[in-house]
């Protein structure tokens, strides 16, 4: 019996999380045999490390560490329309911003959109930022200087 599972790509360099795809697979396939298709989809060299996790909710994803195991026992309660995401495993994450997945996961909760506005200048249109309730003072000037 198959499923169909959506596929996600989490880019550490970029900061960017991209939908790439879907499939029908076997519910007993195992992770590992999904690493294929997982490279073509974000067009990665065959053979890179790859860090594998369920979405669970829009803001929880869940590591599966066993790659030898079937959907069925790595999915939680697994039907058509789960969500696998990925990331590389043998990449270092940026100094500024989120160190991977789980934390970018973690980051889109904190993230508002800031209206910067000139108050004594009538009808100043302004620009507006999108930004990281958990952002220091710096990283705030910093943003709204570039």
């Amino acid at each position: 019996m198959h499923v169909l599972i959506f596929f996600k790509y989490y880019d550490i360099r970029s900061r960017f999380l991209t939908y790439c795809g879907l499939a029908h697979v076997q519910r007993r396939a195992k992770v590992a045999d999904l690493f294929e298709m997982m490279w073509e989809k974000a067009c990665l060299q065959v053979g890179t490390p790859l860090k594998v996790y369920e979405e669970v909710h829009y803001d929880n994803v869940r590591p599966m560490i066993n790659f030898k195991t079937t959907l069925e026992k790595a999915i939680i309660n697994l039907m058509d329309g789960d969500i696998i995401v990925f990331e590389r495993g043998d990449l270092n994450p940026p100094k500024d911003g989120p160190s991977g997945l789980l934390e970018y996961f973690h980051d889109m909760l904190s993230r508002v959109e800031v209206l910067f506005a000139d108050k004594n200048v009538p009808n100043d249109p302004g620009f507006s930022l999108e930004l990281s309730m958990k952002m220091k003072y710096s990283q705030i000037a910093k943003a709204v200087a570039m």
